[in-house]
């Protein structure tokens, strides 16, 4: 019973990406990114070695670990929200005039907008 939703949604899915390729676009940005700031991140690391104590060098490597994780996430979660922004819009604006000509891009600015508002 499932199987065949599931099949359904993919299919969808595929055919929106197709549609709209700024969405991998967006994946590939994401992924160059994530690789500069973890490249970033283990250079601080390794510079902070021989510059601190043990106890100063566990102290900040907490900190830094914690720091990686939460941009790491936070890159992935406008990914998330800008994909399922483009899904929405394709669901609700497809043959209407209202439908944005660059729906990866809207997407993106309506949550760059909603989080400056926040």
């Amino acid at each position: 019973m499932q199987i065949p939703f599931l099949a359904e949604l993919l299919r969808t899915v595929v055919m929106v990406v197709q549609h709209y390729p700024a969405t991998i676009v967006l994946e590939f940005v994401a992924v160059l990114i994530q690789a500069g700031w973890t490249m970033f991140w283990g250079y601080t690391l390794l510079v902070m070695q021989p510059k601190f104590s043990r106890d100063a060098l566990t102290a900040l490597t907490i900190f830094l670990c914690l720091s990686y994780f939460w941009t790491m996430q936070v890159i992935r979660n406008i990914v998330h929200t800008t994909h399922s922004g483009v899904i929405a819009t394709w669901y609700f604006m497809t043959g209407t005039s209202y439908m944005p000509e660059n729906p990866t891009l809207a997407s993106l600015r309506r949550y760059v907008s909603l989080q400056t508002c926040a």
